[in-house]
């Protein structure tokens, strides 16, 4: 299914605010404060790393349970391709659109209907091997986003000049 820009940019924006009000409801108040003291980005190598491991639950009504563990990861240069704020704006961005539109559209339903029976566990570590991976590689250029079926190691890239990424 093609989207236009115009209609992607509203599914994020919608996507983005139900999960982090999905997100902020279920979490226990230590928890969010933990949360809000927390560095997300590390500087590694000399990049900056974004890293995360979720258990994702996934509950819509006349469709099979599913559950299943997601492990992210984003780098960008840690100095002069793009801003700390933007890297996580654009983590943030990517992470919630890619995972939250294709499960939906994999279970055709409406997003707003696969919110609310979408559970979102962060881990500290993976247990095991994950089961799905978002990798997105930032560099002067573009940006790249890597989807990986662990389990059958099939891998799904696109790939974009920052020009065409932000074009309206």
């Amino acid at each position: 299914m093609v989207y236009s820009q115009g209609k992607i940019k509203m599914k994020l924006c919608f996507a983005g605010i139900a999960l982090l009000l999905l997100i902020a409801i279920r979490l226990p108040a230590q928890e969010w404060r933990d949360l809000l003291v927390r560095d997300a980005v590390a500087i590694k190598g000399g990049k900056m790393v974004y890293e995360e491991v979720g258990l994702v639950k996934i509950e819509v009504p006349d469709h099979e349970s599913a559950q299943f563990q997601l492990k992210l990861k984003s780098e960008a240069p840690a100095t002069g391709v793009i801003s700390r704020d933007n890297f996580v704006a654009i983590t943030t961005q990517v992470f919630i659109s890619t995972l939250i539109m294709a499960i939906a559209e994999a279970y055709e339903v409406p997003v707003s209907t696969f919110i609310n029976g979408f559970d979102y566990k962060e881990l500290s570590t993976p247990i095991g091997t994950p089961d799905l991976e978002i990798n997105l590689i930032m560099t002067r250029d573009g940006i790249q986003i890597e989807l990986v079926n662990t389990e059958s190691n099939q891998r799904s890239r696109f790939t974009e000049t920052w020009d065409n990424f932000f074009k309206k």
